[in-house]
């Protein structure tokens, strides 16, 4: 576990750790945005805490990614399991409100923004009733429920061609 922030508090007698965004006096930006990294799971936040004793956490104006999907919320809880058993998953993250995209911009250009979220690292998303958004602007098409697969390398189903608009067949 790796953390990185501008003001950490560690409170040994409840085993958590606090980390904060704090504003610079001088310029008034914010500086030192906290950085968690757990292997390969990276978030970064304006706030966040995690707990040594019960291996949880939890995750304020998160923005992470996960293989190509990148997610921006508003809060995630991050439970981190341990592999003693095949059929669990190591690592769980439940979240709210969250935004999924394919954009790298700070803020979305486009995604599907969503109520209710599961995420397997690296195997799968699951998500409640969703609904599409442009430029930050709720469409009135909704899903009921999205199944996102997070695997790396070569995969079956569904191909869809990337420049149809500008193909002439």
């Amino acid at each position: 576990i790796n953390l990185k922030a501008e003001f950490i508090e560690l409170d040994w007698a409840n085993n958590v750790v606090t980390a904060e965004v704090r504003e610079d006096t001088v310029t008034g930006q914010m500086i030192g945005v906290p950085e968690f990294q757990d292997g390969d799971q990276t978030f970064t936040a304006k706030r966040m805490r995690y707990n040594f004793k019960t291996r949880k956490g939890m995750v304020y104006d998160v923005r992470t990614k996960q293989t190509d999907l990148f997610v921006h919320g508003s809060r995630m809880k991050f439970i981190q399991g341990e592999k003693k058993d095949t059929s669990k998953p190591e690592n769980t993250l439940f979240g709210q409100k969250l935004l999924f995209t394919t954009c790298e911009a700070d803020h979305p250009h486009f995604g599907v923004r969503s109520t209710k979220q599961k995420i397997i690292p690296d195997k799968l998303a699951i998500v409640g009733p969703s609904q599409i958004e442009i430029m930050g602007v709720p469409t009135p098409i909704w899903l009921p429920f999205g199944f996102f697969p997070l695997k790396k390398g070569r995969s079956t189903g569904l191909l869809f061609p990337r420049d149809y608009e500008y193909s002439e067949s």
